[in-house]
C-alpha cells in the first residue's frame, strides 16, 4: 500500500512538470514537451521532487511509526514523575514466582517489559497502521506542492547584489533552470530554420495586413486583449529603427505568427499558391502573358481615358455600355455599382476615369472598352 502512494506521488509531480512546459511552449507544446529527451528528464526529476516530498512528510509526522501518543508503562510513568517506584509484593508472581502449568499460559506482563506486537490480548499496540486517507493527503500534498516543500530556503545570503538562496532549492531550481533552457535550445533551432525558409524574401509591408486580417479572422475565440497585442506587436516591428530591412521585419513577423499561430499556419498563410504576392519586387503577379495583358491595358487606359472627367466617363458608360442588351444583366449591375463606388472614392477626377476603365476591361474585356469608350 505504501508503495502504490509512492508510484501516485511520482505521477502526480511529473503531470505537473508536463503543464509547467505545455504553459511554456505555446507555438508546438506538444512536440516540444513530448519530443525531447530534456523534457522527459524534466518529468522524471519533477516525480522524484513528489517522491521526495512524500517522504518527508511522512518521516516529520509525529504519530507515524509511534501508533499515536507515546506508550507509557508503570515503571517509566513512575520515573517521569520523580517518585519511586512502588515495592514489589513479596511472593508475587513477578518477584520469581515459578507460576502454575495448569493456569492459562497468557501471562500479565511485568511492568517495564516491552509488549509484545503479537500479543492478541496486549492492551496496546506497539506499531499502528498508516490511515490510507492520510496517506492520499500526503500523496496530493506532495504531488503539486512537493516543489514548495523541497524549494524551501533555509538562508538567503546577498552576493554582488543579488540574493542567493542557501537550500535544497539552490540545486532544484538550479537543475530544473538547465533542463529548460536546453528544451528552448532545441526548439529555437527547429524555429529559427522554419521561419527562414517560410520568411525568406517576404516583404513585410505587404504581409504585414494580410497576417493580421488572417489571424483576426481566423481564430474563433481570441479575446480582444489578444487582438490588441497582437495590433501593438506588429505596430512595433514596422516602428523599430533597428531593424533595418522589410527583410528582417518579415523573419521578426514569422515568429509572432509562430507564437500565436502555430508552424501549420505559418505554413499555410505562406503557401506555394499565395507566396508570390508577398515576395519583395513583386509588384505584379503572375506569368510573362498576364504581365503582357496589364501593361497593355494600363496603356490603352491611360491612352483612351487622358484627360477625362470622371463625369465623362460616366457619361460613356452609361451611353454605351449600361444600356447594352447583348451584355449580361448582372454585369451591368455590378459596374453601375462600381461607379457609384468610385464615385464616393476621395481620388482625382483622372484616377476616378481611370479606375472605372480597368472596372469595364475587367467585367469584358479590353476590345469592348476601346468599342465603347472612344
Amino acid at each position: 500500500m505504501f508503495a502504490g502512494f509512492i508510484v501516485l506521488s511520482a505521477f502526480l509531480a511529473a503531470i505537473v512538470g508536463i503543464f509547467e512546459l505545455l504553459s511554456r511552449y505555446r507555438d508546438d507544446p506538444f512536440r516540444v514537451v513530448f519530443g525531447s529527451g530534456y523534457s522527459w528528464s524534466y518529468f522524471l526529476f519533477n516525480g522524484l521532487i513528489g517522491v521526495c516530498a512524500f517522504l518527508v512528510l511522512c518521516l516529520t509526522d509525529a504519530d507515524i511509526g509511534q501508533g499515536g501518543a507515546p506508550k507509557t508503562t508503570p515503571t517509566s510513568a513512575a520515573t517521569d514523575s520523580g517518585s519511586e517506584p512502588e515495592p514489589i509484593p513479596p511472593g508475587s508472581a513477578v518477584q520469581g514466582a515459578i507460576p502454575d502449568p495448569d493456569e492459562d499460559p497468557v501471562r500479565a506482563p511485568i511492568p517495564g517489559e516491552a509488549i509484545s506486537a503479537g500479543n492478541p490480548k496486549s492492551g496496546t499496540e506497539s506499531d499502528k497502521e498508516i490511515p490510507v486517507s492520510t496517506l492520499l493527503y500526503y500523496s496530493l500534498a506532495a504531488s503539486f506542492g512537493g516543489s514548495l516543500i523541497l524549494r524551501s530556503r533555509l538562508v538567503t545570503v546577498r552576493m554582488n547584489g543579488q540574493d542567493v538562496a542557501i537550500g535544497p532549492s539552490l540545486v532544484i531550481d538550479q537543475f530544473l533552470f538547465v533542463l529548460d533552457r536546453q528544451i528552448d535550445r532545441q526548439r529555437a533551432i527547429g524555429r529559427m530554420a522554419m521561419v527562414r525558409e517560410v520568411m525568406a524574401g517576404i516583404d513585410f509591408s505587404k504581409a504585414k495586413p494580410h497576417v493580421v486580417n488572417m489571424i483576426f479572422s481566423s481564430l474563433q475565440n481570441m479575446t480582444a486583449a489578444e487582438r490588441e497585442t497582437i495590433s501593438d506587436e506588429v505596430e512595433a516591428m514596422s516602428a523599430n529603427k533597428k531593424l533595418e530591412d522589410d527583410q528582417e521585419r518579415a523573419y521578426k513577423l514569422g515568429y509572432s505568427i509562430l507564437n500565436v499561430m502555430g508552424d501549420d499556419f505559418l505554413n499555410a498563410i505562406f503557401d506555394s499558391k499565395h507566396r508570390k504576392e508577398f515576395l519583395i519586387g513583386e509588384d505584379v503577379v503572375g506569368d510573362d502573358a498576364a504581365v503582357d495583358a496589364t501593361m497593355d491595358s494600363t496603356a490603352t487606359v491611360e491612352a483612351i481615358l487622358k484627360d477625362v472627367l470622371f463625369k465623362q466617363a460616366t457619361k460613356r458608360l452609361k451611353d454605351g455600355v449600361l444600356v447594352d442588351g447583348g451584355l449580361d444583366q448582372g454585369v451591368r449591375n455590378a459596374l453601375e455599382q462600381d461607379m457609384d463606388d468610385i464615385s464616393a472614392m476621395n481620388k482625382t477626377d483622372q484616377e476616378k476615369a481611370y479606375l472605372l476603365g480597368f472596372k469595364v476591361i475587367d467585367a469584358v474585356n479590353i476590345e469592348y472598352f476601346r468599342a465603347k469608350f472612344k
